[in-house]
């Protein structure tokens, strides 16, 4: 691949999705809740387990960074393991939304320290900027235990009215951008390229292709269903700012796709 120009970065996702693989794991290294299980991530043997593991994953893939997931932690499920119950109370912790956050951010903490120890750069999902933080509102500030050399993809879109790319860059951190919709392959974008050529990584605006004028025309976010989330501002990043954001990604998730599809959605029109 290298010689072909190609990278090759593993995700290696936790404490959720894991559900395929946790089940070979010993009962109390995980939290069963089906598809939302999660790792028990207050377990000393699942943090030895995954230095050990990206130790390995370190030495088959030279890249000097690694992706490590952390999207879509099910605060539920979490909320019921007696462990992560009992690890908060021993930390003094309330057995509320912002202990649950805190327990999380611990973990996160201790991947990058992990990654860190292997010779890896973190890649995480949009989640771990704001998410995970001390606080019970949403979004969240960064939490602490967040590294300060991890490149953050966000695949919230705009309209969500979550963090965002500018956000993430003021913050210091690089970004990726991989917007859920027009850039998910696997969605089924294949009759028009319009809409996710029109799709900037320095900004937040929504864009049409107009083919009479041949032009995008953009306009900011709308304002958000949920009155208790703030409108977002419209913002384009420029100069010192603008060299923060790597790129982005074109995501093509096989949980939609099988061999009879990988070429269509790969490859679309």
């Amino acid at each position: 691949a290298s010689v072909r120009g190609i990278r090759v970065i593993p995700e290696i996702d936790s404490p959720s999705h894991v559900q395929s693989w946790a089940m070979q794991l010993p009962q109390e290294m995980r939290i069963d809740c089906g598809y939302s299980t999660l790792l028990n991530i207050v377990s000393k043997d699942v943090r030895d387990f995954m230095d050990e593991f990206l130790a390995e994953i370190s030495r088959l893939f030279p890249d000097p960074q690694l992706h490590l997931g952390f999207d879509e932690v099910d605060f539920d499920c979490l909320n019921g393991s007696t462990a992560v119950q009992n690890w908060l109370s021993g930390q003094g912790l309330s057995r509320d939304i912002v202990g649950l956050r805190k327990a999380v951010a611990s973990y996160l903490g201790e991947l990058g320290k992990i990654v860190a120890k292997h010779g890896k750069t973190p890649i995480f999902w949009n989640e771990v900027f704001d998410h995970y933080g001390a606080s019970s509102e949403n979004p969240t500030p960064p939490p602490d235990e967040l590294a300060k050399d991890a490149i953050l993809e966000m695949w919230y879109p705009p309209d969500w009215h979550w963090s965002t790319v500018a956000n993430m860059t003021s913050h210091g951190f690089r970004a990726l951008y991989a917007p859920d919709g027009p850039w998910y392959l696997d969605n089924g974008v294949i009759f028009s390229w319009e809409g996710p050529y029109a799709v900037e990584p320095l900004s937040n605006k929504a864009c049409t292709y107009d083919y009479e004028q041949g032009k995008a025309n953009c306009s900011c976010p709308p304002k958000p269903a949920n009155r208790s989330k703030p409108s977002l501002p419209c913002y384009d990043i420029a100069g010192k700012q603008a060299e923060l954001v790597l790129g982005g990604e074109a995501a093509l998730w096989t949980e939609h796709v099988d061999s009879a599809l990988l070429s269509l959605r790969a490859w679309p029109r």
